[in-house]
């Protein structure tokens, strides 16, 4: 009598091995475990600007999935003094930071000195939701 207990017991450590060992228990894909590339892309500057002295141009990548907090820097790029035009740039970035429910944009800046003189026409925005990890930033002149 007592071995019929035992018996199902070891029939379920059994059962339960061959499921692991076969694959068919699967561990679900976090967001955070997914692969991000660097995102990249270029700012058509004029080129009078890059013949101006201190010129810096700064790109942002921010978090902004909770519109009513401030957009979180997650990472920032400053190209001092650019050569040539248009000016390409690669944001990398932390994968952990991003999960696929957020929304995410760059945010651009040209600074002359400690002037900004230059600034993205808008948030553009990137990695989920459909957007891309490659973009061209339009710019609009600060006055």
């Amino acid at each position: 009598m007592r071995r019929k207990p035992l018996r199902y017991c070891l029939l379920l450590v059994i059962s339960c091995s061959l499921l692991i060992a076969s694959g068919c228990a699967t561990t679900a894909q976090t967001p955070a475990d997914r692969s991000y590339k660097p995102i990249s892309g270029s700012i058509p500057l004029d080129s009078s600007i890059i013949l101006k002295k201190a010129v810096a141009v700064e790109i942002q990548l921010l978090d902004v999935t909770i519109p009513s907090e401030e957009a979180k820097q997650l990472s920032k790029q400053i190209i001092k003094n650019p050569k040539k035009t248009p000016v390409n740039f690669s944001l990398r970035f932390e994968e952990t930071d991003i999960q696929a429910f957020g929304s995410y944009v760059v945010r651009l800046a040209v600074f002359e000195g400690e002037t900004k003189i230059y600034e993205s026409l808008r948030d553009i925005g990137v990695l989920t939701k459909g957007n891309p990890d490659t973009i061209d930033i339009p710019l609009r002149q600060i006055y």
